[in-house]
Parts: C-alpha cells; sequence; structure tokens
C-alpha cells in the first residue's frame, strides 16, 4: 500500500526486522504500526533493515515516555514533520513535485508546510 502510494518497489522485510515488529508492544496500536512501516517505505531501500525502525526497540520499557522527552507534542509532530520532508526532498534531488508524491501531499501543500517549517535550500544536502 505504502510502497505503490509512494512510488517504491515493495521492499522485503529482514528477518530481525520482523521479529522486532512481532516483539513490540505497539502502545499507539495499528496506527502507530502503519507510520512505523509507511516511514520505513518512504526512507528505506529494498530491504527494510533493522536500521530503518530506531523508533522500533522491544527493550524500550512500554510506560509513558511524554515526562522523559520534556518536549511538547506540537513540537515533536512538527520536528517529526521536518525531518520527513527534509528526507524526501533530499531523495527527490530537491524536485518538490517527486517529493510531494513520495509524502502523499500536494506540491503546494508540500510548499506550505517548507515555509511552515523554515525549512531552507542551505539544510538539503544533495550528495
Amino acid at each position: 500500500k505504502y510502497a505503490n502510494r509512494n512510488g517504491k518497489p515493495v521492499p522485503r522485510l529482514a528477518a530481525s526486522v520482523v521479529r522486532r515488529l512481532a516483539h513490540y508492544p505497539w502502545p499507539g496500536n495499528v496506527r502507530q504500526l502503519e507510520h512505523v512501516i509507511e516511514r520505513a517505505v518512504i526512507l528505506g531501500r529494498e530491504e527494510i533493515s533493522d536500521i530503518d525502525l530506531p523508533e522500533v526497540d522491544p527493550e524500550a520499557p512500554t510506560g509513558d515516555p511524554l515526562p522523559a522527552l520534556g518536549v511538547s507534542l506540537p513540537d515533536a509532530l512538527a520536528a517529526e514533520e521536518r525531518r520527513l520532508i527534509i528526507a524526501a526532498l533530499k531523495e527527490a534531488g530537491g524536485v518538490q513535485a517527486q517529493a510531494a508524491r513520495r509524502l502523499g501531499l500536494s506540491r503546494s501543500n508540500l510548499n506550505y508546510r517548507i515555509q511552515r517549517l523554515g525549512i531552507q535550500q542551505t539544510e538539503l544536502d544533495y550528495s
């Protein structure tokens, strides 16, 4: 689903990834799993490996992580949105239309988000 939506080939899952996904408690339920998979597809390669899933740590405590973060939800969401947009732009070589397709956005919506988040051209290293 996410590979087709983002114009990517369907990736393989490494055996270690399957184990991590199966043993993770998924405190955010199915939506959290979907977001993790979509992010890995967008940013990943032909095979999703453990490095593509840094947020899936089966050894992590399952308690409430927010007090330790010291950051508000809006700030955390903006930081993650910024990181994903920059990664998509880098992967697309700076072509906003292509990056927007990969993110499931219109080009104008992507441009709005770039402006709102203050993403500068100098932050995009295409090498």
